[in-house]
């Protein structure tokens, strides 16, 4: 009788100290501890991707020459289109282009010098960016005529001109 007692007062304390470490048990969300990690979270992706539109909001205007031959492109990939704040940069001027992915599918920007896109200009590639991201990349605009580009991924959707003055 009393080893079963003994048995059961075992089994209890192990009981109420199994439910306390539950019930105390670690928050490994890291925010504090106080159950809000889903409203922490759900906010981030909305402050992370703010500045990147932000940052591109000023090159939205025509020609922004940066200094010594050197023009600025803002390009962004929404979906299956591109949206670009220029259409001619002046022959042999550095371009520095600031790609963004709006969307949720992979994109590139690769400049060519012919409308058949065979010849790439040096330096003229994104590569791959993911949906919602980014990327800056310069190259130097051909002499006279225009610079062709588009999307690797989506050649047939996503295609473009830019005018060489």
């Amino acid at each position: 009788m009393k080893r079963r007692l003994v048995l059961g007062a075992m089994l209890t304390a192990t009981l109420i100290a199994g439910t306390a470490l539950v019930a105390c048990g670690g928050d490994d969300d890291d925010d504090g501890g106080d159950g809000d990690a889903p409203t922490a979270v759900s906010t981030q992706p909305a402050a992370a991707t703010e500045p990147a539109s932000e940052a591109t909001e000023p090159a939205t205007d025509a020609t922004e020459p940066a200094g010594d031959g050197v023009e600025n492109l803002s390009v962004t990939a929404s979906d299956f289109s591109f949206d670009a704040n220029l259409t001619s940069v002046s022959a042999g001027a550095v371009v520095e282009v600031a790609f963004s992915n709006s969307g949720s599918a992979p994109h590139t920007l690769t400049f060519y010098t012919d409308a058949e896109h065979t010849d790439a200009i040096p330096g003229g590639d994104s590569d791959q960016v993911a949906g919602g991201g980014s990327v800056n990349f310069t190259f130097e605009a051909p002499e006279s005529g225009s610079a062709f580009y588009r999307c690797e991924v989506h050649p047939a959707q996503m295609e473009g001109e830019l005018t060489i003055e």
